[in-house]
């Protein structure tokens, strides 16, 4: 016979039974047991191929004269070692050359006539000089002779007259070294002029042997565009010095990602990109060899933040592949690949001072345990002390739990 309950305990025991059922459920929901699983986190990236060293191509020549570019290789174009890339004239320092040997010349018929006149004046002061010694000589047979053989005047006009004419040979002697001095005056100036001259003209002649670029090494040459968009082009004018591009070193190449900034604090120098070639379907496998420090936008239309990683490839993979820069490419970053570890969400962690901690369940109470991470990813972190298998931690802090169950 049975014995019919009231309604009152009909209704207590089937909110106990619904109450045992939910508990559980809303346990596993902010709760997970540790355990040894594999573990393994990727993410998919697209990048290309690049050269990070490149040799820049510019304007040959110094100074400031300008270049008027007569050629120029087509931008992109495979060029060899020693191949001509481009080549310019220079119409002012061609003008510049032929007026600095004109004014040279000009120099060199300058220097004959202040040779001649050089000559043309100490021939004259010899000669008057030779008729000064040989007056001097007259005056001195007068001057020995018996005065009494000639008149008083005469003799007073031989004296006087051998004065005279010493003064006379002291004056020219002082004009001949005069001469000198003023030659050798105006040959130091001359030679001044001339080396001055000569210089401009060196300068000049020189600018005219560096009007051809050439290629430094094999490469892809890329063209530098201006502010208006546009690659050099024949009859374009430019400065020695400016930039005409750049040839990258094919030798050194690597595949260049742009990671989103929040999701590359799991980033490690090392790590596996299974990359993959668009085009020919070709499968690489790489590793990590560096990680950028800044974070910076790739447009202008999105505020996300990137870092760049690149991962270098082998001289036997470029010349087996054939990679060229400019490559697309996609891969597959493995940030965590391992058969059996202790691994917590990254939900669950929390930090302090540089100490990371979880809170561990102990008969339904958190218990805050210091952890040590190992590996970590962007979701999950792999914990080598602190916690072992069977242990259960809570995914939300405690005081959110009650912030939860009070809302």
């Amino acid at each position: 016979m049975k014995i019919p309950l009231p309604l009152s305990a009909i209704t207590l025991g089937t909110l106990l039974l619904l109450s045992a059922c939910s508990q559980p459920a809303e346990q596993n929901a902010t709760t997970e047991i540790v355990a040894e699983a594999a573990w393994q986190e990727s993410m998919q990236i697209e990048g290309e191929v690049i050269a990070p060293e490149k040799t820049p191509v510019n304007v040959p020549g110094s100074g400031w004269a300008p270049r008027i570019l007569e050629f120029i290789v087509q931008d992109g174009s495979a060029v060899k070692k020693g191949e001509l890339i481009a080549r310019y004239r220079a119409p002012r320092s061609e003008t510049e050359l032929a007026k600095a040997e004109l004014e040279l010349e000009r120099k060199e018929l300058a220097r004959e006539e202040l040779e001649r006149n050089d000559t043309k004046r100490r021939t004259e002061i010899h000669a008057d000089q030779s008729k000064v010694n040989a007056d001097l000589q007259l005056s001195d047979r007068y001057s020995g002779a018996d005065q009494q053989l000639f008149s008083r005047n005469k003799v007073l006009d031989t004296i006087q007259d051998q004065a005279f004419l010493k003064q006379k040979q002291g004056y020219l002697n002082w004009q001949l070294s005069q001469t000198s001095v003023r030659t050798q005056s105006d040959q130091a100036l001359l030679r001044s002029q001339v080396e001055s001259v000569a210089q401009k003209r060196d300068t000049e002649a020189n600018a005219l042997k560096q009007l051809e670029v050439r290629a430094p090494h094999d490469g892809f040459l890329n063209l530098e565009k201006n502010w208006t968009g546009t690659t050099p082009m024949a009859g374009a004018t430019a400065r020695p010095g400016d930039v005409v591009g750049n040839l990258p070193d094919l030798t050194h190449l690597v595949a260049s990602f742009q990671i989103p900034e929040q999701r590359t604090f799991a980033l490690q120098a090392g790590q596996t990109i299974e990359a993959r070639l668009m085009g020919n379907g070709q499968h690489v496998p790489l590793k990590i060899t560096r990680i950028g420090k800044t974070a910076s936008p790739i447009g202008e239309k999105s505020p996300v933040k990137f870092i760049e990683v690149e991962a270098a490839f082998s001289q036997q993979q470029i010349e087996q592949m054939h990679l060229t820069p400019g490559q697309s490419l996609t891969g597959k970053l493995i940030f965590a690949d391992k058969p059996k570890v202790l691994s917590v969400p990254n939900i669950a962690l929390n930090e302090e001072n540089g100490q990371f901690f979880v809170f561990r369940l102990e008969q339904g109470k958190p218990v805050k345990t210091p952890v040590k991470l190992g590996l970590r990813g962007p979701t999950r972190s792999e914990v080598s002390e602190g916690l072992r298998a069977g242990m259960q931690i809570s995914l939300i802090p405690p005081n959110e739990q009650k912030e939860k169950s009070a809302s």
